[in-house]
């Protein structure tokens, strides 16, 4: 041993004290025979495995709530990544009606999604009431329910594995409720060391208090089947922020970081070794097995520290300790001392006092050993009374959660409500005063509310047996009218085949007469199947046609049955919503749309037609035709209109002419700024809202525009921006507008197919004007119509002499826009026209640029000006007669006059040798007049001279 401790090191040597006595000497030398160093940390970690008391009762009896017996299982499921939400889809088909089923005795308590941790997750809790029978219950029913058996085969094409638990609850947590609103859940899950599930139960019941501030607790539990020593804990915030405040608080809270550590100690690690005891034995004994009597009593000889701990004084140990270390610090001064003189004895000497050194070592390393097992048995004596402090918390927790259960029954006891209190009883007034005295009895029921309660109850028995016997009466006299009824009807329906074959034999008689009885009968049985506004239409159309205009034709068309199966009665309606409730509820689980495909079922939705429409067919002179169809949108309150018109013959299409007869435009702006891209309805735009829709003009084309006068055709008036949420078709309403829109009607279609047959002729240079309207222009006219197209209206906000119109609002989306060019020798007249959706009524607007000796506009020459005057401003004198569609191809002709005036009028330059380019041939009184040079553009006919205005 001596070689081994020579190596002493420096600050060792300095804790070494003063020379002493040798004492001990032979128990240490004893210990280090039997304590390697590796022995020895064997030893010392076998010092703190803990003891447990031998139990009689399971840990889960302690831990469980004993008044109920539920059981919880949990599931866990691994989804492949492409089939969650299929997955989702088909659970939420299918386990909520074993929720709803009265026949299984389980309950599902949630379904989760995991966010974060492991990811495509699905974790099901299930509650079963009545413990491990119900369990078995359940799962016997389920072996035989089909639809269960298909849901588990087309799961299982979805899941890559999964497992579950079969949980208790902890008796001082909450029992799972449902929580309103949109929550975060998280699952925290504890694996623990074997024994210590009793010391976590005990400090997450001190603990739980600091998490209750918040509702944050839904449950706790503790694996029963399945993987063992597993807790689970399940907390619900609002939000992520919120779980980081509810947790920082606890953390604030003085005893929550206490009971935090205490738990931590309970966790398993799976990183960290598991350790053994070491067993202490000799070196020739055998390692298992049974043990010979020689063996065991060779056992009894070894030295027991342990044992020796009992029969010594700590008082007398702690002596021994300063005495050794007395010593030792001696004999390191001596061996300094010897080491300083030298000489040839000393190394004798030294090696003396360096034995006697390792021996005071080996006296402190028992005494080091025996402290440590003071300490080792204090800890277990404060671990055993801990332990047994713990029971005692845990009982009284149990003992606790019995007394609030049985409050909370005392509570629905005290608040028992008795079915007598929800009859209206008559007053205590009546009573005594239509009572008889048998029941009223009131020498008793004054002072005694009981009594008096119940002879009340005895009043209105026998009243509910007088009314019962009325009623009784009542009904057989009910039974009496409706046999007669039923009489009267037989008698009546015999007469309907009767009618029906006088009707039939009178058609020939009607058509003779030109009297369709019959099938005017017709529609007017559909016509009760429109809706209000339609109807209305229908109404004053047909009246209007019968009173004013024989060429009106009024139909309707559509499905009738579609149109009779939106009108059934409330109760069939309810009848049928209730019967297929769960097939609807099902088909919508199964498909969980996105919410771009949930819109476009709103907007659809939103905007329905009825599946009748009403059909005007009005026709003009010319034997052209103008269809207008009447749609209802049923959610929406308004009536839309699509047209379309036809002519006797096939019109030419000229290129110019597209958008005029075009169904989309052949009606706008009928009255001034009334466009039909904008919903009529200000409620519409909240409905808009909610669904998504900006703005109904992008539905225009399907659903027809829904203009205001044909609102008013169908009766309907919205007066006011703001939401409407009744508005009633009035036949005044519909009756007021009817005669002045269809004279509109007719005019717009007979302007349109003017302009049609007029923009053949501009596309070919020529300038239709008709016989009555010669005399508005000289005999000879030299400048000619070159070009005539249509423009966009984008178009014609660019071109620079176009500003004026612009910006007084005279040019808007609404109106066409065209573009001529004139022309005579080198000189070109541009005319930008804007042709308003009303003409004739509203004349077109010219803007006019001419390109000669420069360019030329109203903003730099007065006389461009005079022109722009003298076709918009003095339209009047080339109307011509009514209904004046000859307007514009005069407004034309009377450019190429001005333009020829303008020409001709102009100064020539004496130093340009050659005949004038322009020769003189209009007759003018005055060339010229005022400052500003102005021209002779007025037309004074049958004089045939031009002069100023």
């Amino acid at each position: 041993m001596a070689p081994r401790l020579c190596g002493i090191s420096a600050s060792a040597r300095r804790l070494l004290g003063s020379p002493g006595s040798r004492g001990g000497d032979g128990a240490a030398a004893a210990a280090a025979r039997f304590y390697s160093k590796d022995s020895e940390g064997s030893w010392f970690r076998s010092l703190f495995v803990h003891k447990v008391d031998p139990r009689k009762d399971a840990h889960s009896t302690l831990l469980s709530k004993k008044e109920t017996s539920n059981l919880y299982k949990i599931q866990f499921h691994n989804v492949k990544p492409e089939c969650l939400d299929a997955y989702n889809s088909l659970t939420e088909a299918v386990l909520p009606q074993l929720h709803l089923d009265e026949d299984y005795p389980c309950s599902l308590v949630g379904n989760w999604n995991t966010w974060y941790g492991e990811q495509d997750q699905a974790v099901h809790l299930w509650r079963f009431s009545g413990g491990y029978p119900a369990l078995m219950d359940c799962m016997n029913k389920l072996k035989n329910n089909k639809e269960y058996l298909e849901f588990r085969k087309e799961r299982s094409r979805m899941l890559l594995s999964r497992r579950n638990q079969l949980l208790l609850e902890f008796s001082f947590w909450n029992e799972p409720q449902p929580r309103a609103g949109g929550n975060i859940y998280e699952l925290r899950t504890y694996k623990l060391k074997p024994g210590t599930m009793i010391e976590w139960g005990n400090n997450w019941a001190r603990a739980i208090k600091y998490r209750q501030e918040n509702q944050e607790a839904v449950g706790g539990f503790f694996s029963q089947i399945g993987e063992l020593y597993v807790v689970h804990h399940l907390w619900a915030y609002k939000d992520l922020q919120s779980r980081e405040e509810t947790r920082n608080a606890a953390w604030r809270k003085r005893g929550w970081d206490e009971n935090v550590y205490y738990t931590g100690t309970a966790m398993s690690s799976e990183s960290s070794k598991k350790r053994k005891p070491k067993v202490i034995r000799s070196d020739g004994a055998p390692t298992e097995g049974k043990r010979s009597r020689s063996d065991i009593e060779q056992e009894g000889k070894y030295y027991s520290e342990e044992a020796e701990v009992d029969l010594r004084d700590p008082g007398r140990d702690y002596e021994l300790y300063k005495y050794t270390c007395q010593e030792l610090q001696r004999l390191m001064a001596e061996i300094q001392d010897l080491k300083s003189r030298g000489g040839k004895d000393v190394a004798i000497e030294i090696e003396e006092r360096k034995i006697q050194s390792c021996v005071h070592f080996m006296t402190l390393k028992k005494l080091n050993r025996l402290a440590h097992i003071r300490l080792k048995k204090g800890r277990d004596q404060t671990h055993e009374a801990k332990q047994k402090v713990d029971a005692y918390h845990l009982q009284l927790q149990n003992l606790l959660y019995e007394v609030m259960h049985l409050q909370k029954e005392i509570t629905k006891c005290l608040e028992f409500k008795s079915k007598h209190e929800e009859i209206d009883l008559v007053t205590l007034e009546e009573f005594y005063e239509e009572a008889p005295p048998d029941i009223s009895k009131v020498e008793v029921t004054t002072g005694d509310p009981h009594q008096q309660t119940l002879a009340r109850l005895d009043w209105e028995l026998e009243q509910r047996k007088r009314l019962a016997e009325k009623y009784r009466e009542c009904l057989s006299s009910k039974e009496k009218i409706l046999k007669e009824i039923e009489v009267k009807k037989e008698y009546l329906s015999s007469l309907q085949p009767r009618l029906n074959s006088i009707m039939q034999a009178s058609l020939p008689v009607q058509e003779y007469l030109f009297m369709p009885f019959d099938q005017a009968h017709k529609q007017y049985e559909t016509a009760r199947h429109l809706p209000p506004p339609l109807y209305v239409l229908f109404v004053q159309a047909t009246a209007y046609g019968q009173a004013c205009d024989k060429t009106l034709s009024v139909a309707i068309e559509g499905s009738v049955d579609e149109a009779k199966a939106l009108f059934k009665s409330s109760e069939d309606s309810q009848d049928d919503e209730s019967d297929s409730d769960a097939e609807e509820e099902q088909t919508t689980k199964r498909r969980r749309p996105t919410l771009g495909v949930q819109l476009d079922d709103k907007r659809k939705e939103m905007l329905k037609r009825h599946p009748l429409s009403v059909v005007l067919d009005l026709k003009c002179k010319d034997d052209s035709v103008l269809h207008l169809t009447f749609y209802y949108l049923m959610n929406l309150n308004i009536v839309t209109v699509k047209a379309k018109v036809t002519t006797a013959t096939e019109l030419i299409m000229p290129i110019s002419a597209g958008d005029l007869l075009s169904p989309d435009l052949v009606l706008s702006c009928l009255y001034p700024g009334d466009h039909g891209k904008k919903t009529p309805n200000p409620a519409n735009q909240y409905q808009f809202d909610k669904v998504g829709i900006l703005t109904l003009r992008d539905y225009v084309l399907d659903l027809g525009h829904p203009y205001l006068w044909v609102q008013k055709l169908g009766g309907l008036h919205f007066p006011k921006e703001q939401p409407q949420h009744t508005v009633i078709a009035d036949h005044w309403q519909s009756a007021s507008h009817m005669e002045t829109t269809m004279k509109l009607l007719k005019t717009r279609v007979q302007s349109r197919l003017a302009l049609h047959k007029q923009f053949a002729s501009l596309e070919h240079g020529i300038v239709p004007v008709t016989s009555d309207c010669q005399y508005l222009f000289p005999a000879k006219v030299v400048s000619r119509l070159v070009k005539w197209m249509t423009m966009a209206y984008e178009d014609y906000l660019e071109l620079h002499f176009t500003k004026n119109i612009v910006e007084a609002g005279l040019a808007g989306d609404t109106n066409l826009y065209y573009m001529a060019l004139i022309e005579r020798g080198t000189a070109k007249l541009q005319a930008a026209v804007v042709l308003n959706p009303g003409y004739s009524s509203i004349p077109p607007i010219f803007q006019l640029c001419l390109n000669w000796k420069g360019e030329k506009t109203s903003s730099n020459d007065d006389n461009i000006r005079a022109m722009e005057s003298e076709v918009n401003v003095c339209y009047k004198e080339l109307c011509g007669p009514r209904p004046s569609y000859q307007l514009l191809t005069n407004q034309l002709q009377r450019l190429c006059v001005l333009l020829d005036v303008y020409l001709e009028t102009e100064s020539h330059d004496d130093s340009v040798e050659g005949p004038k380019e322009f020769p003189q041939e209009k007759m003018c009184l005055r060339l010229f007049r005022g400052p500003s040079r102005m021209k002779p553009f007025k037309y004074n006919h049958p004089q045939g001279f031009f002069s100023h205005r």
